[in-house]
């Protein structure tokens, strides 16, 4: 009777034991299933700027391996889906929201996203609301944030818009009295925010945070050391996830996510590793030595001054009082001031394709503009991602 007993209460440890284990599994299944593996280019901080505490999600969009998508509630234009059935189906390692649409509508069918939104290249909506802020990825892998009118789709893989536009060329272009948005809950009031932004150094910044007005909004991404930003839908649509964590739950169903995935491991480490030097300069058939890579800024390609200077025999000052840099040469004077959209050439006032920035202590200009400027001939080849820079010291 009592090895009748012991045999029992072992059988039902031993069932306790089996379904411990199925339950461990499950919850490990359901935790691989409602995020992607975490990626090392992509990084996620809470922290303190400008006074607000925002969310910080930083993404190294350098890396040939990190792709962005655009997702769609039930994958369809129209409609809402929550957030977190949207990550189960897709597994992104990054996501936030994107377009504004009518979340207020009696019918789902009648949910309807406003403004640019483009999947692997194919134009989804184009809605009522255009030319407004926007984030755009070319088939290049090129990151264009702009007004949605400002460039042609042609290249375009993946785009979502929403607005105000907040930061263009490293200066704050955002303006209340606009008239592009006139809802104080929008414009002026304090409010749930969600933004993304563009670094000179090619990283992707996502952010969410309460209690921020669109003008601190703007404040917040430049003090991140952002080129441009634009924000995207708030509120209750607010939403933000990075490496399998929930950093800003959004409080209703979404229509449109902005993704992120890095394919590192899909295709080997190989590729993740050479990425930072991708972009090769040469001037007259000799490598440039650049202690800071060169970036690409709005189909701009952007390499450090004193480095393309010097490569060409060119005396430069620099004054830090007015963050202007001078070249001079027997035909040329020319004077570029950091953040300004013009340069001046002997006097006369130059628009620049890209204005000047800092990047890592390194002043980064158009490689176009300053060889051009001083005689020389430039040329891109796309097959190597090298610029080819030929200049007669004769």
């Amino acid at each position: 009777m009592k090895k009748k007993q012991q045999e029992k209460q072992s059988f039902r440890n031993c069932k306790k034991n089996i379904l411990a284990l199925i339950t461990i599994l499950l919850l490990v299944f359901v935790s691989m299933k409602t995020a992607g593996a975490a990626s090392g280019s992509i990084q996620s901080e809470r922290m303190e700027v400008m006074g607000k505490t925002v969310n910080v999600v930083t993404i190294d969009a350098n890396n040939p391996n990190v792709r962005f998508d655009v997702a769609k509630g039930k994958d369809q234009r129209v409609g809402w889906e929550s957030f977190q059935s949207i990550l189960d189906r897709n597994q992104p390692i990054a996501a936030i929201n994107g377009n504004y649409f009518d979340a207020y509508a009696d019918d789902e069918s009648a949910i309807v996203p406003w403004g640019y939104i483009i999947k692997d290249g194919e134009m989804i909506n184009s809605g009522a609301t255009i030319n407004r802020g926007s984030f755009a990825v070319t088939f290049d892998g090129e990151i264009i944030i702009d007004r949605g009118e400002a460039f042609s789709k042609e290249n375009i893989e993946t785009m979502i818009e929403a607005g105000p536009l907040l930061m263009k060329d490293g200066i704050i272009v955002y303006d209340p009295d606009s008239g592009q948005f006139t809802q104080d809950r929008i414009n002026r009031n304090p409010a749930q925010r969600s933004a993304i932004g563009f670094r000179p150094n090619g990283q992707v910044v996502m952010v969410t945070g309460s209690g921020i007005r669109m003008t601190e909004l703007a404040e917040v991404m430049k003090s991140l050391g952002c080129y441009a930003a634009t924000n995207l839908d708030g509120g209750a649509s607010s939403a933000l996830y990075a490496n399998g964590k929930m950093l800003t739950s959004p409080g209703r169903k979404l229509n449109t996510v902005l993704t992120v995935y890095d394919d590192s491991d899909a295709i080997g480490s190989s590729g993740a590793a050479s990425y930072a030097d991708q972009i090769q300069v040469m001037v007259n058939n000799k490598p440039l030595d650049m202690e800071v890579a060169p970036v690409v800024i709005n189909g701009r390609t952007l390499v450090p001054l004193r480095a393309i200077f010097e490569e060409l025999q060119v005396e430069l000052e620099w004054n830090s009082e007015t963050r202007t840099a001078f070249a001079t040469t027997e035909d040329a004077e020319i004077g570029l001031s950091i953040g300004q959209a013009e340069a001046t050439v002997n006097g006369v006032s130059i628009p620049l394709e890209a204005p000047g920035t800092i990047i890592e202590g390194r002043t980064m200009v158009s490689v176009r503009f300053i060889a051009e400027s001083l005689g020389a001939e430039v040329d891109w080849i796309a097959e190597t991602r090298t610029v080819v820079i030929e200049m007669s010291h004769e």
